[in-house]
């Protein structure tokens, strides 16, 4: 899915889905664990029209509403309940990443101007983003270990 055009938007309705970002490494990162009625490519068909991660499901199935994403802006339209809820979905998820970014920026500030106390504080903060984040979080402490112990 990521990199190909989004022309759809899922529901999911039963089992649990990872959403990963494939990057240039083998392993991709899992951004977020979705179960139960959740929704998701909703971003790409409202923003650039490009799927921006992966969906694998996690266990045996998982069973989806699809909707076209045509559809679901035509729906959008003429529904402004439906439209104020996708556009608090989206601005969540944005908020998120955000919150995410700003982190690992401070990490890495953090490790540059070998400022412990940050990177301990920043890191505690990622690692309640569980998946990729705590990974994310691990890997900063063992950079600023691995320079403490060069000095």
């Amino acid at each position: 899915m990521q990199g190909t055009k989004a022309e759809r938007v899922l529901l999911l309705t039963q089992g649990k889905v990872a959403i990963e970002l494939n990057q240039n490494r083998k392993a991709p990162y899992t951004l977020a664990i979705l179960e139960g009625e959740q929704l998701f490519g909703e971003m790409a068909v409202l923003s650039n029209g490009i799927y921006s991660a992966d969906v694998k499901v996690i266990g045996s199935t998982a069973e989806f509403l699809v909707f076209q994403g045509e559809d679901l802006i035509r729906a959008m339209i003429f529904d402004s309940e439906l439209m104020m809820e996708l556009l608090a979905l989206v601005c969540e998820r944005f908020r998120k990443s955000n919150e995410v970014i700003g982190l690992m920026l401070d990490g890495m500030s953090a490790l540059q101007d070998n400022e412990e106390n940050l990177l301990k504080n920043t890191c505690e903060q990622l690692k309640a983003y569980k998946y990729s984040f705590k990974d994310a979080s691990n890997q900063l402490n063992n950079i600023f270990k691995s320079n403490q112990v060069k000095l």
